[in-house]
């Protein structure tokens, strides 16, 4: 019997090791993909002053633009590369990051002169990147929480929320550029809310 209990023992052992492995990985993982959505403090006081010294700290080729909304944690460079993909795994110095960038679609003009600007990027579960957008579902912090900042190279732009719809990542009816460019704003809006309805 002694025998049996060991031989038993043994076994969960060896089959609980590789879950606790697995497990182990798993943490580092989510710690790696949250570390890798993190900006400088330094670069953060910079945007929050909106300093003119702020592109030159970030030192990087990719940043176009820096988006701040208030009283949320969108608080990020934003990038444009010459197609979609790029910044999925990227961060804005073009590192590979697994939380990747926020980036401007690459058919969009770099000034967001553009009647329609797409900004795209990944909605994290620790609170960083664009995971504070679900935020405004609350009507009452919609209602309250509508400004924000675009800060350019050589302009600054006043951004209010106007609106917020969930849609889904397949329909590029709202992802289409080219088309919405020849819309007017409000018809364009109009478009992306009959869409998440």
């Amino acid at each position: 019997m002694k025998t049996i209990n060991r031989l038993l023992d043994i076994l969960l052992i060896v089959g609980l090791l590789p879950l606790f492995l697995i497990s182990i990985y798993a943490l580092l993982d989510v710690l790696l993909v949250s570390h890798s959505a993190l900006i400088d403090r330094g670069v953060l006081r910079l945007a929050e002053a909106q300093s003119d010294q702020l592109f030159d700290e970030i030192d990087s080729k990719y940043v176009i633009a820096w988006i701040r909304i208030d009283d949320t944690n969108i608080n990020y460079p934003v990038v444009q590369g010459s197609d979609n993909a790029w910044f999925l795994n990227r961060n804005y110095k073009g590192d590979f990051a697994t939380a990747g960038s926020l980036f401007l679609d690459y058919r969009n003009d770099r000034n967001f002169n553009d009647q329609f600007s797409i900004i795209y990027g990944h909605r994290m579960g620790n609170g960083e990147m664009f995971s504070d957008i679900q935020k405004f579902k609350n009507e009452v912090f919609f209602n309250e929480h509508k400004n924000g900042t675009l800060s350019l190279r050589e302009r600054f732009l006043h951004l209010q929320v106007i609106a917020y719809a969930e849609i889904n990542a397949d329909d590029w009816t709202v992802y289409d550029v080219e088309k919405s460019a020849n819309e007017s704003a409000s018809q364009a809006i109009g478009k992306i809310l009959s869409v998440a309805s």
